[in-house]
């Protein structure tokens, strides 16, 4: 919508209303945030309180303190808004940005998949940590590495009978890269 607004001149519309142009993004990002904000509440409450009959939950999310999924998606949806925003500022028409948001969401999301959960690209030894940092500078990237860690934290709490991904293996584990990725996903926006 942001893309459609600067093509069909409507921005230039709302200036000659007397919309400021900080009005204008701040709108705008209260808007986006709100929208993904919902989102992801409802998003990990299911994630939390659904259970099968068996009585499994889901462990990616029951396992974890829930302080970090509110500050892991508070930090990966600003950082979304902001890539957004940015591509908003180069593209010029809204089919452009269409077909250039469908090919960056599927291209990264499948080359995260097949990198991060068949491969488990940040989990290997023989992969540096700068490379995984400079590699999570990519926004959703930055997702997929904290959704890896929530993984492997889900996994060893199920196997062994721990507490999954809390904020003091964020800080003191030196295997966890999380805290990497709250840096990166804080600091890009």
């Amino acid at each position: 919508s942001l893309v459609y607004e600067k093509e069909a001149k409507l921005r230039i519309m709302m200036r000659m209303m007397g919309l400021g142009t900080w009005a204008y993004w701040v709108i705008n990002y209260l808007f986006w945030f709100t929208l993904y904000a919902i989102f992801t509440a409802v998003f990990v409450v299911l994630g939390m309180e659904v259970q099968l009959p068996s009585g499994y939950k889901l462990g990616l999310f029951s396992r974890q303190e829930p302080s970090i999924h509110a500050v892991f998606f508070f930090f990966f949806v600003n950082q979304t808004i902001v890539f957004a925003f940015l591509w908003s500022a180069i593209l010029r028409s809204s089919r452009s940005a269409s077909i250039m948001a469908t090919i960056y969401v599927i291209g990264m999301s499948v080359i995260g998949v097949t990198a991060w959960d068949t491969g488990n690209f940040f989990n290997a030894e023989n992969v540096s940590d700068s490379l995984k940092t400079f590699i999570t500078l990519w926004p959703i990237w930055g997702f997929y590495r904290g959704w890896s860690e929530y993984k492997n934290y889900a996994t060893e709490a199920a196997f062994f009978g721990t507490s999954g991904l809390t904020w003091k293996a964020v800080s003191e584990d030196p295997r966890c890269g999380f805290s990497t990725g709250l840096t990166l996903l804080a600091g890009e926006r």
